[in-house]
């Protein structure tokens, strides 16, 4: 009863021994941590119908107890790693969004651009579609005067 206790204290201990570990894991972790709890729960009330009740008593409550703190530090390590993969996945949104405003920056440059040229070359077009050079002249003074008018 004893080395079984033991070993399930030890299992208990080497599994913090590792460092941080991943989601699935953790779960498994808790999972596990969970059937152990009703296992102590099982030995402890083997133990309550013996002879020698308050020394098996005693070390099941320990046991007991050595789980449910594995448990709750398995839940904070959860939680740990939840919060981190919130703020991945926060900083992708704020990177995304920044590459969001710059492209639409971009965009309506290059629509201002593309409207500045279509109408320089309906400019030319319509200079050089002149008859002769006299309406050629004519035209480019018209053009001036109406730049001139919407300065």
């Amino acid at each position: 009863m004893c080395i079984r206790l033991f070993s399930i204290s030890l299992l208990i201990l080497s599994t913090f021994a590792f460092g941080q570990k991943t989601k699935t894991q953790l779960e498994k972790e808790r999972i596990g941590l969970s059937q152990k709890i009703k296992s102590a729960n099982a030995i402890l009330k083997e133990t309550q119908s013996q002879e020698k009740a308050s020394l098996g008593e005693l070390s099941a409550l320990q046991n007991l107890i050595e789980v449910n703190e594995a448990l709750a530090n398995n839940l904070q390590q959860e939680i740990i790693l939840a919060k981190q993969g919130i703020r991945t996945v926060q900083n992708e949104i704020d990177t995304l969004d920044a590459q969001i405003n710059r492209l639409t920056g971009d965009y309506a440059e290059m629509l201002y651009k593309a409207q500045k040229t279509i109408n320089d070359r309906k400019h030319l077009i319509f200079i050089f579609s002149s008859d002769n050079y006299n309406q050629l002249s004519i035209r480019i003074k018209y053009l001036e005067m109406v730049r001139e008018a919407r300065r």
